[in-house]
């Protein structure tokens, strides 16, 4: 049995440190993401409530989920979003039907609020 050195733990740390950047790089590249930050950035319903979207940030560590077969899929992200006059947290659940992706429901919470807005999406 081969004793760890400390430079094992070194590139054991280096090499989590590369999948955790790729993973994040891959996620806010794919088409799921960028359909959920477009919607973020352009749903009336959305700038209604937080005014118009100055930054968009993925939630990283809260998770994510993304399934594509074929020209189907589903995904879920989370994202804080700052607008103009408040912040928010959006949680997308969104499926892909012939190659584009639709909201299956979003979820938001303004400023840390208890109430959830929830917006279905108009493709079932």
């Amino acid at each position: 049995m081969i004793k760890p050195r400390p430079y094992h733990f070194v590139m054991f740390s280096v090499v989590l440190v590369l999948l955790t950047v790729t993973l994040f790089f891959v996620a806010i590249h794919t088409d799921a993401y960028e359909e959920a930050e477009r919607f973020t950035r352009q749903d009336s319903r959305v700038i209604a409530l937080i005014g118009n979207v100055k930054e968009v940030n993925f939630r990283f560590w809260d998770g994510f989920e993304f399934t594509s077969a074929g020209s189907g899929g589903e995904a879920n992200f989370v994202l804080n979003v700052v607008g103009v006059n408040k912040k928010a947290v959006i949680d997308f659940r969104l499926h892909c039907l012939a190659n584009r992706w639709y909201e299956e429901v979003v979820y938001i919470r303004v400023n840390g609020d208890s109430e959830l807005h929830t917006i279905y999406g108009e493709h079932k």
